[in-house]
């Protein structure tokens, strides 16, 4: 403002042909001051800005406008990015959401067809075990934990220790096949067994319920002795002690003329290979009521016999019974010597190829267990399976298989030997059962 008045001064000093180098700086400060002062009275009293104020404004309001615009912009794009993001995520956590349905599905479907495969074929496990029967000493043992009796939803492994204990006298006394899931199944029925275990009523109910007869017996020491020493078998409800934590059935099915006990323990396979005092049993039982807590279970077969041997021992059935009874006596000893000879046999096996050198660990078993006559008996051995086949034929009681160990190389010796004259096959010699072994 101030330089326009002044341009204005000078260019009317000039047309008026004045010099203007004096006056003109005492009217510029005249006109400097007065335009100061319009220029305070303007600011105070002026309501709109002037055209400058306006354009810097407008300049200002542009700009920002501008600005905002793009920022909207971007903005719009960031949101654009995230839903984009946002929405690769949605449907990743979707996709991942039903791969894990799926998932689920195909194994709860794998689950579901698995139970339905075992309940179909309970007939066949239940097949599978008769051909292949557990025992203790010589009676038939079930074990409630065992797979065959568990997909029918009878809760046996929890609970199903009273219908095992029982299926053991059943099948041992009548020498018919019957399960726990048989009499679990009964008990369940007709209220005498839960997956809360089975009530002591139950016991005689469902023993009697199979043609057996059940007395109680409580926990007469006398009378639990006698019922055993007369081939009767004793259901006992066990307490808190070596037994169980709790209350467990067990079936006592032997005693010996000193007062032991053979238990079949339907909970434990180890506590069913040893033998307890009958006093230390009856110490450990639980209270119990139906005439508990131990009862005797025996058959009409056994009573007739038993009946039979007090009117004459000399009779023609209890011959018959005594020649049938030494006939399985002598099956079942020969079953027993065998069952001896393989497990030295493996054990023999076992311990030779954890104690053969490294050449013999790359030589064929054939060549290993095959023996050549030895030419001199004064032969240095470096390999120790003779030592192992002399050992060998001392468990087995077998004198020709030790004569074998003493005349013949094995293993590396026999390879280095060379000498390929009378070969002597250990293998096919303990696999073909030869006369020659007798198991003491």
């Amino acid at each position: 403002m101030y330089k326009k008045k002044l341009l204005y001064l000078s260019l009317a000093a000039c047309m008026m042909g004045m010099t203007p180098n004096v006056n003109l700086h005492a009217e510029e400060k005249t006109a400097i001051v007065q335009d100061q002062a319009q220029s305070e009275t303007s600011t105070e009293v002026a309501e709109t800005p002037t055209n400058d104020a306006h354009v810097e404004e407008s300049s200002t309001e542009t700009t920002t406008h501008q600005k905002h615009e793009t920022h909207k912009k971007e903005t719009h794009k960031d949101k654009k990015k995230k839903k984009t993001k946002k929405t690769k995520q949605e449907k990743k956590s979707k996709k991942n959401k039903k791969k894990k349905v799926d998932n689920k599905k195909k194994k709860n479907k794998k689950k579901y067809n698995t139970e339905q495969q075992s309940i179909k074929t309970y007939a066949e496990m239940s097949l599978e075990k008769k051909n292949h029967k557990e025992y203790v000493g010589s009676y038939v043992y079930f074990n409630q934990a065992d797979e065959a009796w568990n997909h029918s939803g009878l809760s046996i492994h929890s609970a199903g220790c009273g219908p095992s204990a029982i299926a053991v006298c059943i099948t041992n006394l009548t020498s018919k096949w019957v399960t726990p899931v048989d009499v679990a199944s009964w008990g369940s029925q007709n209220g005498y067994y839960s997956s809360a275990g089975s009530v002591h009523e139950g016991i005689p109910a469902m023993v009697e319920h199979f043609g057996l007869q059940c007395e109680g017996a409580g926990t007469d020491y006398e009378k639990i002795k006698a019922a055993l020493k007369n081939g009767n078998f004793v259901i006992g409800l066990m307490g808190p002690g070596y037994f169980t934590n709790g209350g467990h059935f067990i079936t006592l099915v032997e005693i010996d003329q000193d007062d032991q006990v053979t238990v079949a323990d339907v909970g434990s396979r180890r506590r069913s290979q040893f033998k307890y005092a009958l006093k230390d049993v009856i110490g450990e039982s639980k209270a119990a009521g139906a005439g508990g807590p131990f009862w005797i279970v025996r058959s009409n077969k056994n009573t007739d016999v038993i009946k039979e041997k007090k009117v004459s021992k000399l009779s023609k059935g209890i011959k018959k019974i005594e020649k049938k009874k030494k006939i399985d006596h002598k099956k079942e000893t020969l079953k027993n010597k065998e069952k001896i000879r393989d497990q030295i046999i493996h054990s023999f096996y076992l311990e030779t190829t954890n104690d053969m050198n490294d050449f013999e660990k790359k030589l064929p078993l054939t060549v290993v267990y095959t023996g050549t006559k030895r030419l001199s008996t004064d032969t240095e051995h470096h390999s120790k399976i003779n030592q192992h086949i002399e050992k060998l034929a001392k468990e087995l009681n077998d004198p020709y298989l030790l004569q074998v160990a003493k005349e013949y190389d094995f293993g590396s010796d026999n390879v280095n030997s060379g000498q390929g004259t009378i070969a002597f096959n250990l293998v096919t010699y303990l696999s073909s059962g030869a006369t020659e072994y007798q198991v003491n």
